[in-house]
């Protein structure tokens, strides 16, 4: 048993924009983000002081949840409206009148074939469905 050798690159960036730093590991080839703490305490602390748009205003949890629900339902209700005016290409007309038409009698064709192919076995004579069109 042998040892095995792990060789893990890393790369950093001396940017605030950046938190965050790809590691590579020559055992499966994956690149993973791992999180990378401010050099400066004032760089993490200003970060802080600034509230992100996903932060919505400061609003509660249960408040954000509540009006992504209602997001969603309006978007919802705002779909059904619209398929309720729009008029569909076909409504209220039949549908696959002709395969079914030509399923009627190609069926039977089929059975009456099968028939013919099984005497033509029984007197050992060739038998093929020939189909021009």
């Amino acid at each position: 048993a042998g040892c095995k050798r792990i060789s893990v690159t890393t790369t950093t960036a001396l940017s605030s924009n950046l938190i965050a730093a790809p590691i590579t590991s020559s055992l499966d080839a994956s690149t993973t983000t791992l999180p990378i703490r401010h050099f400066a305490a004032a760089a993490a602390k200003k970060s802080k002081s600034v509230k992100s748009d996903g932060d919505q205003n400061g609003l509660s949890y249960r408040a954000r949840k509540e009006a992504a629900k209602q997001k969603r339902r309006d978007t919802y209700n705002r779909q059904q409206e619209r398929l309720g005016r729009i008029k569909t290409r076909r409504d209220d007309s039949p549908k696959d009148v002709k395969k079914n038409l030509f399923r009627s009698w190609w069926d039977k064709e089929m059975i009456y074939h099968d028939v013919l192919l099984r005497k033509a076995k029984k007197e050992n004579k060739p038998w093929r469905i020939r189909v021009a069109a």
